[in-house]
């Protein structure tokens, strides 16, 4: 940085020095986000506002080093927002808007100042909603309001910038909308819809801006509907497909005004399908009978399947809520012939290949809705082998696999408290295959052992469930080598330990059920003696906490069953205490 201040005491107008400053900056600042040094940032980007300071110092109107400037404040509040620093993310933006309030007043008519400062106050704004300040966050959205809404009558023949304005206006409403502020959400929508109607006067050949309108009028309906004010909702919904209706009559083959009729329809259907079903269904129904027809008209079109199927996902929703299962199921298996359709179209976009198994899934429980078992363990085993699918494409993205992975086990822990064993076995079997060839092609990496000792925990609570206790023991003792291999079985490591000791509290529990006392009493016995360890580390813990009141009442049924009563009132206290101790009641531990 000190060459560059030598550099730019000499040569303080070339363009290309700024923008090389710019760029380093700019990966400094990744740079520093990744490996979270923010006082790295702080000294360098110091340095790098005081070479642009001096050149100010020097040249005051020099607009490259005062752009540079303004651009490092918003790098560096950028930084502090990103790593959660809110007090310097503030700081820090009201550096550039103080430097930027200084160079409005000595430049007026400066319009590309006066909508930076919009654009910092709109950041600074986010920045403090994001952590949950929105009190705060409200009183600089609305002064970015007051800033931007000097601008629209600027520059009235630059179609270019009034667009540039209205997207300004698009992310401000976005954020005074999050705030709750409706009125002032609206007032940036309605800010919006006078600039569109002004580029059209301008422009008549632009339909883009017309269609604008309309999506812009559906924007506002949400706003009322998010307060539940039904009719305002509807109004601007009803405007909004005025608008496509005209559009339609001088372009009626253009499917876009086709499809946003039936979104409008859609939204308005929403406005009803509690309080008023029948209305829903009329106009989702209106929505099918559009998108029915644009799909048959656009077969190649994605896009429009996907209208489709929000459409007909907003009919299934409401012939659930009313018990009409056949109905239901009926626009589900067009939802899964649609989603077919769209993997055989595009067969390597896996994305497509992960909503089919979501439809098999979802079909699956609404044949169990409509008491047809043997259907819906039809359509659960085409989601397994649709899943299985994704996770064994080499070429997809691990992440993406990992939070399918996820998701299923979700679905394996909703199987197994509806005791539905069968169907939790077979997704269960699927993660675990998945999580057994990534410990086998990566065994030191931390994520693939603990995914397994979590699945390989799991799969013994469902066998369990299912009253397979050898099956539930042998899947538990499976767990140590586990464990040993990558903690050691060291008593001073607190990981090891809390796993270990989850491990013990179930073993107890399977041997209690199937009557061998004396086995159950030295798992729990293990347990116990873990817990106190933990909590004598870490008595506040609430994991540890939650551990222990877990183990208490399992050994308590033990020590029932062997009357020695007086310990079960022990055991009893002791979870009740730590159940105070946490502020509310604990439910029954669950993996």
């Amino acid at each position: 940085m000190k060459n560059y201040e030598k550099i730019f005491e000499m040569q303080s107008k070339k363009e290309e020095l700024f923008d090389t400053l710019n760029k380093l900056i700019d990966e400094f600042k990744t740079y520093c986000f990744v490996f979270r040094k923010p006082e790295e940032a702080k000294e360098v980007f110091a340095q790098a506002e005081e070479v642009y300071r001096r050149v100010l110092k020097k040249e005051p109107g020099n607009s490259m080093a005062f752009s540079g400037l303004i651009s490092l404040y918003e790098d560096l509040g950028d930084l502090y927002s990103e790593i959660g620093d809110i007090e310097k993310t503030e700081e820090t933006f009201l550096k550039a808007l103080e430097a930027l309030e200084e160079k409005i007043r000595k430049q007026p008519g400066d319009i590309s100042n006066i909508r930076t400062q919009s654009e910092i106050l709109q950041s600074l704004s986010r920045s403090l909603y994001r952590e949950g300040e929105s009190e705060k966050a409200g009183k600089y959205a609305e002064k970015a309001l007051e800033i931007l809404k000097k601008l629209p009558g600027k520059k009235p023949e630059d179609l270019d910038y009034q667009h540039d304005i209205s997207d300004d206006f698009t992310e401000l409403g976005e954020l005074l909308g999050d705030l709750g502020d409706l009125e002032h959400a609206k007032e940036c929508r309605m800010q919006e819809i006078e600039i569109y109607r002004n580029i059209h006067e301008k422009d008549p050949e632009d339909l883009v801006s017309v269609t604008n309108i309309a999506a812009t009028l559906d924007q506002i309906g949400h706003l009322h509907a998010g307060r539940r004010e039904t009719e305002p909702a509807k109004q601007y919904y009803e405007q909004g497909i005025e608008i496509y209706e005209k559009l339609l009559e001088s372009d009626p083959e253009n499917p876009e005004y086709e499809v946003g009729i039936a979104d409008s329809f859609n939204y308005i259907g929403k406005l009803y399908d509690y309080l008023e079903p029948e209305t829903a269904r009329y106009y989702f129904e209106k929505a099918l009978t559009i998108n029915e027809k644009v799909v048959k008209m656009f077969p190649e079109g994605t896009d429009y399947r996907e209208e489709l199927i929000y459409t007909l996902k907003n009919l299934a929703s409401l012939n659930i809520e009313q018990k009409q299962y056949e109905s239901a199921i009926k626009a589900h298996e067009r939802i899964a012939e649609l989603h077919l359709e769209m993997v055989r179209k595009n067969p390597g976009d896996l994305e497509h290949k992960k909503a089919l198994g979501s439809a098999f899934s979802e079909l699956g429980l609404f044949f169990e809705r409509a008491e047809k078992p043997e259907l819906a363990k039809q359509q659960y085993s085409k989601a397994v082998e649709t899943f299985r699918q994704v996770l064994q494409y080499e070429a997809e993205d691990p992440l993406t696999k990992d939070l399918l992975a996820m998701n299923l086990r979700m679905q394996i822990t909703l199987f197994a408290r509806e005791k539905k064993h069968n169907l939790a076995k077979e997704y269960l079997d699927l993660v675990r295959d998945y999580y057994e060839k990534l410990y086998e092609n990566d065994p030191e990496n931390p994520k693939n052992w603990k995914n397994l000792y979590e699945i390989q925990l799991l799969e013994g609570i469902l066998q369990e469930s299912m009253k397979n206790y050898g099956m539930a023991i042998e899947r538990y003792e499976s767990i140590f080598p586990i464990l040993n291999k990558h903690l050691g079985s060291d008593p001073e490591n607190l990981e090891y330990q809390e796993k270990v000791n989850i491990v013990y509290t179930q073993l107890g529990i399977v041997y209690l059920s199937t009557d061998e006392l004396e086995k159950s009493k030295e798992a729990f016995e293990k347990a116990l003696s873990i817990n106190a360890k933990l909590l004598g580390k870490d008595p506040e813990s609430p994991m540890y906490m939650g551990d222990a009141i877990a183990t208490f009442e399992e050994y308590a049924k033990l020590l029932r069953k062997l009357d020695r009563n007086e310990e079960v009132e022990e055991y009893s206290a002791k979870s009740e205490e730590l159940k105070k101790k946490l502020g509310e009641d604990v439910p029954e531990k669950e993996t």
